[in-house]
């Protein structure tokens, strides 16, 4: 069984290192916020620094949802108490804000801490993880992303999420039916050996089901579009029932 563990431990650990990296030789008092990490692995992150390379005059701290502002002696603060402390100017704050907490009470946040953009590094987590990876399995990476290029809704984290799970796949030794975690990139899950081989059919078919040209097509008309015989339409027509086509990643997998 791959240990998900050991993967996301070494995800929260290079993000923290590039937060890290952004707030070093800063000015006293400097605020700074990270933001576009969600809630799980934006509290991850701030805990794995607060007890791993806490920085003298530097709090890190989660901005607390309108749910957990009663919660004391933890890693959360509000955003009043983040805003008098940048006001104090007498410590600096690293505040994390979870990508949930988009309501526009933040903006006064928004508006005068320096952005650490959570997007940016999972691009830069991204490489280095790839850089990890053996030759093979990073080719193998690299030849499934080709494939998502020109794709709109396929971000650097899910891309991180596919190289994580080849990591854990080289560190276990167990590389067979990696096609199955095709989904985590958008893609159909395919448990081929030679599921490279059909990575431009497997695009496309995803494509003709979730994005079909023909604006409102039904769940027939897009099945058609990929020329199966009779028993796999019909299994397919079985299968979509009560399921939102568009949504790649959650019927993939």
């Amino acid at each position: 069984m791959l240990d998900t563990l050991q993967t996301d431990a070494l995800q929260i650990e290079l993000l923290a290192r590039e937060i890290l990296v952004h707030l070093e030789n800063t000015d006293a008092g400097h605020c700074a916020r990270v933001d576009f990490l969600d809630r799980t692995e934006a509290l991850s992150v701030c805990q794995y620094i607060v007890r791993e390379h806490s920085i003298d005059g530097v709090l890190f701290r989660l901005l607390a949802s309108h749910n957990e502002e009663g919660k004391t002696g933890t890693l959360f603060i509000t955003t009043d108490k983040a805003i008098e402390i940048r006001n104090r100017k007498q410590e600096g704050l690293c505040l994390f804000i979870p990508s949930d907490l988009v309501d526009a009470a933040y903006s006064s946040i928004a508006n005068s801490f320096a952005l650490i953009d959570g997007r940016t590094l999972h691009a830069l987590v991204l490489k280095q993880v790839l850089a990890r990876l053996s030759p093979e399995l990073a080719s193998l990476a690299r030849t499934v992303f080709a494939r998502l290029r020109g794709l709109s809704g396929v971000s650097d984290e899910q891309r991180l999420d596919f190289a994580l799970f080849l990591f854990q796949c080289m560190r276990s030794g167990e590389t067979k039916q990696i096609g199955l975690e095709l989904w985590r990139v958008g893609l159909i899950a395919d448990g081929s050996d030679t599921f490279v081989s059909r990575l431009d059919n497997n695009r496309d078919c995803m494509l003709g089901l979730s994005r079909p040209n023909k604006l409102g097509a039904t769940t027939q008309e897009r099945i058609g579009s990929l020329k199966v015989d009779t028993t796999t339409a019909t299994a397919l027509g079985q299968f979509f029932q009560g399921r939102f086509m568009n949504d790649v990643g959650i019927w993939s997998r």
